[in-house]
């Protein structure tokens, strides 16, 4: 009789499996329960609105026990969970813009954070449905393809596209260098590098409903692109004093663009 090889039970959220057997990554919920307190404003699974130092052990995913940058499956939206737009409007009573300014917000930390972001599909041009009836039991979410024609639809596209941009064309996300600068819990605000050598990528986030002011730090003084909204400026020292968040908004700055011409290397081979 041939022995059965036993082989790993993945469990999501379980960093002491990832790191202990061939598993590369695992899903962890913890990340998306974060998230979802922080953009829906509640009380979510342990996780609460404007827990900024709860959000940055999530950011970084070290502090939850993994032992690579890339051992959390990170997500704001999956088949188990409602999709963002349709869990703000139809049970947080956000108006579908603000909703979307969500949407966003909850993206650009996803796709700046340690570990490896997911997206379901759908979401990256704003797939508004339920994913299950009264009763609890899944329902089908055929994809509203129809969204591509509206300015909705694709201003997140286009947001999605800067991000995997983003993504593609820096290394230092591909390891697992990064450094907290900021956390207000009273602003709902964070301020983190993905910086090292000659990748410069800084983050500001504001989740609170009102407009905030930080004082952003940057490794260096000089010229700064402000790379989802394509713009520039130049600061004499490593300080931005008074830099403006509007509700529910994240600023990725980064020291050079990317060369147009190289689309970027994703596995590095």
């Amino acid at each position: 009789m041939n022995a059965v090889k036993e082989t790993p039970n993945r469990e999501e959220d379980n960093y002491y499996q990832i790191n202990q057997s061939d598993f590369d990554s695992g899903w962890d919920y913890s990340y998306f329960h974060t998230l979802d307190a922080n953009l829906s404003e509640i009380y979510s699974n342990g996780h609460y609105w404007g827990d900024m130092d709860d959000l940055w052990n999530h950011i970084n995913s070290y502090n939850q026990g993994y032992q690579d940058h890339y051992g959390s499956i990170n997500y704001t939206e999956n088949h188990d969970e409602g999709r963002v737009l349709y869990e703000l409007t139809e049970y947080q009573g956000f108006t579908l813009n603000e909703a979307v300014q969500k949407s966003k917000l909850g993206s650009t930390i996803l796709f700046t954070s340690l570990g490896v972001p997911m997206i379901y599909s759908g979401q990256e041009f704003g797939q508004n449905s339920a994913h299950r009836d009264q009763f609890g039991y899944p329902i089908a979410q055929p994809l509203q393809w129809e969204n591509l024609n509206t300015d909705i639809g694709q201003s997140l596209m286009n947001h999605y596209k800067k991000l995997t941009e983003l993504r593609s064309s820096y290394s230092v996300f591909s390891d697992g260098y990064n450094d907290l600068k900021l956390i207000d819990n009273n602003k709902k605000c964070i301020v983190y590098w993905r910086a090292h050598n000659e990748d410069e990528v800084v983050v500001a986030a504001n989740f609170d409903s009102n407009p905030q002011y930080l004082d952003i730090e940057f490794p260096h003084s000089g010229l700064w692109y402000d790379f989802l909204n394509g713009s520039d400026f130049e600061i004499e020292s490593n300080f931005y004093g008074g830099w403006l968040l509007p509700p529910y908004s994240a600023f990725i700055f980064v020291s050079s663009l990317p060369n147009d011409n190289i689309l970027g290397d994703v596995n590095s081979d």
